[in-house]
């Protein structure tokens, strides 16, 4: 069965690396989060205890995981169909007023510029760039 724990975990994709600042995902976007979680490990055929590992991104780079992480960026709205990050969007997750907002925003358009094999690669670097630069972690 699928462990809630290791789907909160799984939120944390682009984060944990050095000190960063830790930011809790707004309520009316965490829902969404959740629910293409779920809907995605059973899409994808990925072993949900795979999310432990996306968390401390020490994860097999195969299909699935690629799959996956698309599925869930897509669905809900935080990926574009070509595997970049829409950035209008994700930087919602952060107030207005938060100081490392225009670090966050300028991060994600420079990992935007990373393209990869296919779609699902092209997102996966760009998760991975952006887990490796980003001073912000997430967390519910």
């Amino acid at each position: 069965m699928f462990n809630t724990f290791w789907l909160f975990a799984f939120l944390s994709v682009v984060l944990v690396y050095g000190k960063k600042s830790t930011v809790t995902i707004p309520p009316e976007y965490a829902g969404e989060l959740i629910t293409a979680s779920v809907d995605c490990v059973r899409d994808t055929g990925v072993d949900p205890d795979m999310l432990n590992q996306i968390v401390q991104w020490k994860l097999q780079e195969n299909d699935n995981v690629k799959k996956f992480i698309f599925c869930v960026a897509t669905a809900t709205g935080y990926g574009d169909s070509d595997g970049h990050v829409v950035v209008d969007k994700a930087e919602k997750l952060l107030s207005n007023s938060h100081k490392k907002k225009e670090e966050f925003k300028n991060i994600l358009k420079e990992c935007n510029k990373i393209s990869g094999s296919d779609k699902y690669d092209t997102l996966y670097k760009t998760a991975k760039c952006n887990r490796e630069k980003q001073p912000i972690v997430f967390s519910l």
